[in-house]
């Protein structure tokens, strides 16, 4: 289930409006609606981090570890 959180002010003053939480991932949104923009973080099976930077509901791609564009999952 996602939670979301209260956003501290130094968030704030870089436009992020919204956080969702999970117990592995982390989703900062910039923008809602029926676009939205945002960066995911989430903690791999393998205790590593992928850093996914959604630009609407459908294109995004991974930014870390650097692999070819991902497409949200259909």
């Amino acid at each position: 289930m996602i939670s979301a959180k209260s956003i501290p002010p130094e968030l704030k003053a870089l436009g992020i409006i919204r956080i969702d939480e999970t117990t592995n991932m982390v989703r900062y949104m910039w923008m809602g609606g029926f676009d939205h923009t945002g960066l995911e973080v989430e903690r791999l099976s393998d205790d590593t981090f992928q850093f996914y930077a959604g630009y609407n509901d459908k294109e995004g791609k991974i930014i870390w570890p650097r692999k070819s564009n991902a497409m949200l999952p259909e």
